[in-house]
């Protein structure tokens, strides 16, 4: 009785306290870059909304939807891992660089 007490006490301490994990704290560091990133563009207005982050082999792809020139646009932000920083913005629709 009291190994299955000490068992659910471990257990209970362990789901209680949060860990923090590296793929969480990496989408952060994509975010905070890539919407500062998305914030310099040039005749941008409104709210910046996120869509998603979709983590490849040498980075990530962080897709952002803003209005630019008065039309509702999709952004693409890749990540360069190796660098830590943006490397590019890139309308979605066209794929022509921002």
């Amino acid at each position: 009785m009291k190994n299955k007490l000490a068992l659910c006490a471990l257990v209970s301490l362990v789901i209680a306290i949060p860990s923090p994990s590296l793929a969480s704290s990496e989408k952060n560091k994509v975010h905070t870059a890539c919407k500062s990133s998305v914030k310099e563009i040039e005749n941008r207005s409104g709210r910046i909304t996120l869509n998603g982050i979709k983590s490849k082999k040498g980075g990530a792809i962080a897709r952002y939807r803003t209005s630019i020139n008065g039309e509702i646009r999709v952004v693409n932000c890749v990540w360069d891992r190796n660098a830590e920083q943006v490397s590019g913005l890139f309308d979605r629709t066209t794929g022509l660089a921002l």
